[in-house]
């Protein structure tokens, strides 16, 4: 994991910061582990989908297809080498039972030296967990516990972050800005601007949200729990 994802995204982000360290890099990808609140306590669900009550904090791993049902305003965060880049991972939105809206940066060339697209997109379910679970990748799937903010949010992205302005892909320290974007700061200001803005939590108004970091920048109750781990659909 380090060799093929961790690395050559430090490589790539030390291109614009030259005085970071990896070990600095690594602590604010949080080592690879996915952020865990104390009393998180995740639902054990087989590949068949029966379930119970974890005791502990213990995540099992589960089928996407079979056993993960997808709730609006859900943040699906991806580990492993299939989701690295300028940052380690990616992270995106579920709009519905079905369908998930997410930024990623596989942007492109268009005028000079000057690099921006419009990225975000709405992709199925299947398409994103297909793509997001082979060999040992992973998606760690956090709930909100407001549903009605959830909703608001997935709704706003939509409407307004995809159908309306569409974002440039670029990764700027300017985190309320709208545009650009990229993958984890589209889904903390589709809360933030689309549900309500007392769901930042981040502190400071200014740097970089690592995908793998990124429930730590909402605020109190708005933290969201760590559900699920899914590694297959």
């Amino acid at each position: 994991m380090c060799k093929e994802s961790v690395f050559p995204a430090y490589l790539e982000a030390v291109k614009t910061d030259p005085t970071l360290t990896f070990e600095q890099f690594v602590a604010d990808d949080n080592y690879e582990v996915p952020f865990q609140k104390k009393n998180d306590h995740p639902e054990v669900v087989t590949a068949e989908g029966s379930g119970r009550t974890a005791v502990g904090p213990f995540v099992n791993f589960i089928s996407a297809s079979k056993s993960y049902k997808m709730k609006a305003g859900d943040i699906l965060i991806c580990y492993g080498t299939g989701s690295s880049g300028r940052l380690v991972g990616h992270a995106a939105m579920a709009t519905s039972a079905n369908y998930i809206i997410e930024m990623p940066g596989n942007y492109r060339k268009i005028k000079g030296n000057s690099w921006r697209s419009h990225n975000a997109r709405v992709v199925s379910k299947a398409s994103f967990f297909k793509s997001h679970t082979k060999g040992k990748d992973y998606v760690a799937v956090y709930r909100n516990n407001h549903p009605i903010y959830s909703d608001r949010a997935s709704t706003y992205a939509y409407r307004y972050m995809y159908k309306k302005d569409n974002p440039y892909y670029k990764i700027t320290s300017n985190i309320f800005e709208k545009s650009p974007s990229y993958c984890s700061k589209y889904v903390v200001l589709a809360y933030y601007w689309g549900a309500t803005k007392k769901s930042w939590g981040g502190g400071h108004r200014v740097g970089i949200i690592p995908p793998h970091q990124l429930p730590s920048y909402f605020s109190d109750s708005f933290v969201p729990s760590y559900k699920y781990k899914v590694t297959s659909y």
